[in-house]
């Protein structure tokens, strides 16, 4: 991730923004068994892909963003039921977003010569890469930036995670 690092020092506390909605998505899944458990299978296997690692609140680093999250379910959907979507564009206390403080990148080449160069060729291959974007890992420096809570019932501490790969939802 690439950020702008004035901006990074005033980012804020973000823990709780994220404590409530957590609580909030929790009680609706709560409501809605099917729902509940595509979600918690979901955060499982994040978790057992090693794309996100329980934190402990000892190696945190000062300056940290927790992102609240909430799925999607689209239980009409042939491939994707349910789509979690990570938030970092939810206000910190001091009002800045994560994705404010990140540079984005810009496409400079146009899509039509793209396409032209790609016809050129004899041999074309394409590929459909599965979780393509969760290959990619944050480095571990960076990691604090892209913090979730979560927990299975209401009545549980929230537990942090660190999320490793980019994440959509992000800058």
């Amino acid at each position: 991730m690439l950020l702008i690092e004035e901006d990074l020092n005033s980012l804020g506390d973000s823990r709780k923004v994220a404590e409530k909605r957590l609580e909030q998505n929790v009680r609706k899944l709560g409501k809605n068994p099917t729902m509940q458990k595509r979600y918690n299978d979901f955060l499982e296997e994040y978790e057992n892909l090693y794309h996100m690692e329980k934190m402990n609140n000892e190696n945190l680093s000062a300056i940290n963003y927790y992102m609240p999250h909430h799925g999607v379910f689209k239980p009409d959907s042939t491939s994707t039921k349910l789509r979690v979507i990570f938030n970092a564009s939810s206000p910190t206390t001091t009002g800045k977003r994560l994705n404010d403080v990140l540079l984005s990148g810009e496409i400079i080449e146009d899509i039509f010569n793209i396409m032209l160069r790609f016809r050129k060729q004899q041999i074309v291959l394409i590929a459909d890469i599965r979780q393509m974007f969760r290959q990619i890992l944050i480095d571990p420096s960076q990691r604090d930036l892209l913090r979730i809570l979560w927990k299975t019932k209401e009545e549980e501490e929230p537990v942090g995670y660190g999320l490793k790969p980019v994440t959509y939802g992000t800058k």
